[in-house]
Formats: C-alpha cells, sequence, structure tokens
C-alpha cells in the first residue's frame, strides 16, 4: 500500500509543525463515545464513534478529533485529527491495534520500515504519513490496552487539551454496550 501523500502539508510543512505543536483547545471536556447506527439497512459495524471539534488556529476550514472502539474487542481502537485546511484525510493518527506499518525507505534499512502497534502518525516534510512510537508510547504499552488512557496518550503527542487545559476525559455508554473495563494504571504512580 502506498503511504498517503499531503500536497498541502508538502508545500507549507512550517504550518503543519506549528499546527502540531500547538496546544489546540477542544470544544469540550469530554469526547464522548456512542454506539454507531446502521444506515439506511448495511449492517451494524459494532463500534463507538464519537467527535469532538477543537480550535486549530488555522486560518480556515473544521478541525475535529474522531475516534472509534470496536465493540466486540475493545483494545481495537483508534483516533484521528481532521483539519479541513491539510486536506480531507486525517493528518494525525493513533491506532492502538493491526498490522505494523510500513513507512517508505529513508536510507536507515528495510528494518527500520515496519512501526509495529500501538503507534502514532504524522506527516513528513514530503507530504507523506509516517508512522511513529514514543518512549512514552512504548513504555506504557500495557497500558494502551484501555481506550481512555491510549485516547489520552494521543491528545498528549497531538497538544489536545480540553477547555482550561486539562486532559480531555473520553465517556461512553459502558454499562449498555459492556465496555466497563478495570482502570489498567491503578496502581502505577504517575510522576510530572
Amino acid at each position: 500500500m502506498a503511504a498517503e501523500y499531503f500536497p498541502k502539508i508538502a508545500k507549507d510543512f512550517r504550518a503543519y509543525e506549528k499546527f502540531r505543536k500547538r496546544k489546540k483547545p477542544a470544544k469540550a471536556d469530554k469526547l464522548i463515545l456512542q454506539e454507531e447506527k446502521s444506515k439506511n439497512g448495511q449492517k451494524n459495524r459494532l463500534r463507538c464513534i464519537g467527535e469532538l471539534p477543537i480550535d486549530a488556529g488555522l486560518p480556515n476550514g473544521i478541525c475535529k478529533i474522531h475516534a472509534d472502539v470496536s465493540i466486540v474487542d475493545r483494545k481495537s481502537y483508534s483516533a484521528r485529527i481532521f483539519a479541513d485546511y491539510f486536506g480531507e484525510s486525517p493528518c494525525l493518527r493513533f491506532c492502538s491495534t493491526g498490522r505494523h506499518h510500513m513507512n517508505r525507505e529513508l536510507g536507515k534499512g528495510l528494518k527500520s520500515r515496519a512501526i509495529p502497534t500501538p503507534h502514532f502518525h504524522k506527516v513528513d516534510k514530503q507530504g507523506f504519513m509516517l508512522a511513529y512510537q514514543t518512549a512514552t508510547l512504548v513504555k506504557s504499552h500495557h497500558l494502551v490496552q484501555d481506550v481512555g488512557t491510549g485516547i489520552d496518550l494521543f491528545c498528549k503527542e497531538s497538544n489536545v487539551v480540553a477547555q482550561g487545559g486539562a486532559a480531555v476525559l473520553v465517556a461512553m455508554d459502558a454499562d449498555d454496550l459492556g465496555l466497563q473495563m478495570d482502570d489498567p494504571s491503578q496502581s502505577i504512580n504517575f510522576y510530572p
């Protein structure tokens, strides 16, 4: 599969990097995930989805964070940031599970191309989507099995914050959907 190309980002990579590094306040404190409804007789996909508008500080277009989680396998979820200014496809992504992402060869050898999940995605200066892992993500690998923790890591990596600068909370109708999960970070101390 060819790497996704973003011509607007390739043309103005500096604007993309500013956007990526800038704090992006959400329009609410919670990203609410609800069961996806079937459309026009289609089979239900058994997932919960949610979107939250964010202020990206871009000259035009809508910006939002979108997340979805499988009802069947709650460890399988993703989060994406869409910014109309850069095109229709998500310009930042997070994948909790799935196959390794194969990055373009960048002169570091074929072994460095395969990036296992969980991983983030960003666009490089040539305009191609690139998967990567941070040290925090690798250390928190077992915590990412929880949707809230994984989306929190994505929000921190992409600088999305709730109103007032706090962390964005993830809420879902867990009672009806069987998504209730023990807190995997319950016995772990986090330090600033």
